[in-house]
């Protein structure tokens, strides 16, 4: 007589099978890296940008945030995708949406078809992004999971910081070499999934759960669009009051089709943990804090100090190794002190780095930063692989894609919302202090034009005064992320209670 093996110990059996980990860790660490490069590398376009497109800093903000919020609507559908028919079927795909969005970038001759390549870049990069920790689960061994999530944040994190650098160097061809680049990059993606075990489960009609993605969307770009306009427009503005309104009625719309199994993206039941709850919303207020950062840093180096695209990246290195750093000791803290307070360290780092960054005053040199990104780099760096390693470890292994693409999609809002508002902040705080002629100016630094003496410390004070206001908002912000994971984060809950 023979017994059946429930999906579980099948999944387990398979996964029992000898597999090498090299071609696994190629195409995570090559598609997560380029992923968070598209996020990054862009920053030291702007002038480039407005020379060539006639960007304006609304339209570079949208560029920024068409990536991050079309990558943050359609992560959950591409983490039930992944669970459902294997994550290498899934990466394939993106892949091949991402390389054509790419290209569609490059050939770009507006601002209007950079915004729309872009955000079809977004739906490519959320198949990736979603299936790389269901990649790592199906590919390591539980005892060399860690091993995965920390190429995943080593990679990102490196992306993170050194993507001005990068962008920088190819500039020094073209700015559409920003996106010509990711062409061979997935093609080494690709190459390196066939070696990747890959499995997939059956499961319910796919048609509600595109309804939900769509829904999802249209409440993240309503919101983002209040966020970037709603200080200049004013919140009694007919265009932001009905924003507003769409982003209440579709989230509202998007919470009520989770109940119903044939519409569902996000697992309810998962937020009855504290601890997926408290994990998920950290992620969303560091990046929110956090991203930012590099955006108004490459602005510091090239408007105040008129430092080319590439002396900004090679300053910019400072973030970066912290970064490196961070990332490659965060499992080695976690094994010694735990996640719980190993998230805790990674928290008070990053609310201290950013708090440091405040010391920079009229006249100061760039060197007033390194400490501030000494410590917020190496915080970052810490978080990003415990964030998306302590997600995974809440659930089954064949759920991983739901609970994965859920703090992934609040990663992704965080840099748009972050963009969005931060940004704005910034800009209109250097507006309101510099007064009239403000925007004739900031195009004419930005396009590289002399300013006269008296003007150019006018506007070094007006700048001073707005990046103290956005990275102590962004301090701020983290110290409320730290309150809320000191409430919520609890070692023995990572797990799922359906």
């Amino acid at each position: 007589m023979t017994t059946s093996s429930s999906p579980t110990e099948e999944f387990a059996a398979r996964l029992a099978q000898p597999k090498s980990i090299v071609p696994v860790a190629l195409a995570i660490g090559a598609a997560t890296f380029f992923l968070i490069l598209d996020l990054t590398a862009i920053n030291v376009a702007f002038g480039p940008f407005q020379r060539d497109l006639g960007a304006t800093f609304s339209g570079m903000q949208w560029i920024l945030d068409a990536y991050a919020t079309s990558m943050a609507a359609a992560l959950l559908l591409s983490g039930v995708f992944a669970d459902r028919f294997g994550p290498r079927a899934v990466m394939y795909t993106g892949a091949g949406i991402f390389a054509l969005a790419s290209m569609m970038a490059a050939l770009s001759d507006s601002v209007g078809l950079l915004i729309f390549a872009r955000s079809v870049q977004g739906i490519g990069a959320a198949a990736l992004l979603a299936s790389v920790p269901v990649l790592v689960v199906h590919n390591f061994p539980k005892e060399r999971r860690l091993v995965g999530f920390g190429i995943f944040g080593g990679a990102s994190g490196i992306a993170l910081a050194g993507g001005p650098l990068i962008g920088g160097a190819l500039m020094a061809i073209s700015w559409q070499w920003i996106f010509w680049v990711n062409l061979p990059a997935m093609l080494c993606t690709v190459l390196a999934l066939y070696g990747c075990r890959s499995l997939g489960r059956s499961g319910r009609a796919l048609g509600g759960r595109t309804l939900s993605a769509v829904v999802l969307g249209i409440c993240l770009f309503a919101l983002v669009f209040v966020l970037t306009h709603g200080y200049d427009m004013g919140l009694g503005d007919g265009r932001i009051v009905a924003g507003i309104t769409v982003a209440i009625v579709a989230g509202g719309v998007f919470v009520g089709l989770q109940r119903f199994p044939a519409y569902e993206l996000i697992d309810l039941a998962l937020f009855r943990n504290r601890t997926f709850v408290g994990i998920n919303l950290i992620t969303l207020l560091v990046n929110m804090a956090v991203f930012p950062l590099v955006l108004i840093s490459v602005l510091y180096f090239e408007i105040v100090h008129g430092l080319s695209p590439v002396q900004t990246g090679l300053r910019l290195m400072v973030l970066t190794v912290a970064l490196f750093v961070g990332s490659a000791a965060a499992m080695a803290i976690q094994a010694k002190i735990g996640r719980t307070h190993a998230i805790t360290v990674s928290l008070v780092a990053l609310a201290a780095g950013l708090a440091l960054l405040a010391l920079l005053d009229t006249g100061s040199s760039w060197t007033t930063l390194i400490p501030g990104f000494i410590v917020a780099g190496f915080g970052m760096g810490v978080f990003n692989p415990l964030r998306a390693e302590g997600t995974a470890a809440l659930v089954p292994e064949e759920t991983t894609g739901m609970a994965s693409g859920t703090g992934n999609s609040l990663q992704e809002l965080g840099v748009a919302a972050g963009i969005a508002f931060s940004g704005t902040l910034f800009f209109q705080t250097m507006k309101d202090h510099f007064g009239a002629g403000f925007d004739e100016l900031r195009e004419r630094a930005a396009g590289g034009a002399h300013l006269p003496v008296e003007v150019s410390a006018h506007l070094d004070d007006a700048f001073v005064t707005a990046w103290d206001r956005v990275v102590l908002f962004g301090a701020a912000t983290i110290v409320v992320g730290l309150l809320v994971w000191l409430a919520t984060g609890r070692e023995t809950m990572f797990r799922y209670e359906p």
